[in-house]
């Protein structure tokens, strides 16, 4: 769908009900001086931007949590515990 012009939206979507309603939601939204004073470009990028940056954190730090279980592992087994010891 996102390789879809405008018009072909149009066409789709507009005998949904949802739609029309999400859409006529979106453009009162789009008209409020409050909104826009809020949501600037500045401003939305921003958010965009702090939003990728805790998921990078967040992801960085499941890598990392993974990593030390490997590596916990990789001691363990390297000191000769045994498998079975180890999975308990």
């Amino acid at each position: 769908m996102l390789n879809r012009d405008k018009e072909e939206l149009k066409e789709m979507t507009e005998d949904n009900i949802e739609v029309k309603k999400y859409m006529d939601e979106l453009n009162k939204l789009n008209k409020n001086p409050k909104f826009i004073e809020y949501m600037s470009k500045e401003e939305d990028e921003r958010k965009i931007f702090n939003s990728r940056m805790k998921a990078a954190k967040n992801e960085g730090l499941e890598q990392g949590h993974q990593d030390e279980k490997l590596e916990i592992a990789h001691n363990l087994l390297k000191d000769n515990m045994s498998i079975e010891k180890f999975l308990k």
